[in-house]
């Protein structure tokens, strides 16, 4: 119960709600029910590729860390018109994303399998939503937000209030995968957390 107690907020901090929380039958559910040719591996578990009940790897961002490490050079965002500070590498809450979408490690990669399975590391890797390792033209990570260097974008206060999180890593009041996507929840395609129905999740943060 205690476990419970710990692991269930910290689960809700990287979602951000508790409105579906679930995976099962989509793209993050890669057990062997889903029809994706690059996952139905070989687990019949949804949770496992990610999170481990016990001697999970400890310093993650995410819970009960089940993902092993690596060590990937990332091409980070940048742009003559970026006032605001980009980090030089990830931080820990977009690393986690990172682990699959970056096309460096293989999905089965884990620290601990289930009994009976043999973590061959087999090669399969996402065949959807790969960002790869340059992230220069992908939507900048590891953004320290700062309207007060950049005007055309809104107050931190009134972004948070519309339901986008920010977070805490080499700098502070970040932007990170997390910002934007809720792992947990697909209720709103492509795991974002608001509808972007008439640029509606952008324009919560960008004045346009």
């Amino acid at each position: 119960m205690k476990l419970l107690k710990i692991l269930v907020p910290a689960m809700l901090l990287i979602s951000g709600s508790a409105s579906a929380l679930t995976i099962v039958g989509s793209n993050h559910d890669l057990s062997t029910t889903n029809t994706d040719p690059a996952a139905g591996l070989h687990l019949d578990g949804i949770c496992i590729y990610c999170h481990s009940p016990h001697n999970a790897l400890t310093g993650m961002a995410a819970p009960l860390w089940n993902r092993t490490t690596y060590t990937a050079t990332y091409t980070m965002y940048n742009s003559d018109t970026m006032d605001m500070t980009v980090q030089s590498s990830p931080d820990a809450y977009s690393a986690a994303c990172l682990s699959c979408h970056d096309g460096v490690q293989a999905l089965d990669s884990l620290i601990n399998t289930p009994y009976g399975y043999a973590s061959a590391q087999t090669g399969n890797f996402i065949s959807w939503g790969e960002v790869g390792t340059d992230l220069s033209n992908d939507h900048p990570i590891s953004v320290v937000y700062d309207p007060a260097q950049d005007t055309a974008f809104v107050a931190q206060a009134t972004v948070e209030a519309a339901g986008l999180p920010f977070f805490t890593g080499t700098g502070s009041n970040q932007v990170e995968c997390a910002t934007c996507h809720m792992v947990h929840d697909d209720a709103n395609g492509y795991f974002l957390r608001l509808s972007n129905d008439a640029s509606a999740l952008c324009l919560t943060c960008h004045v346009k």
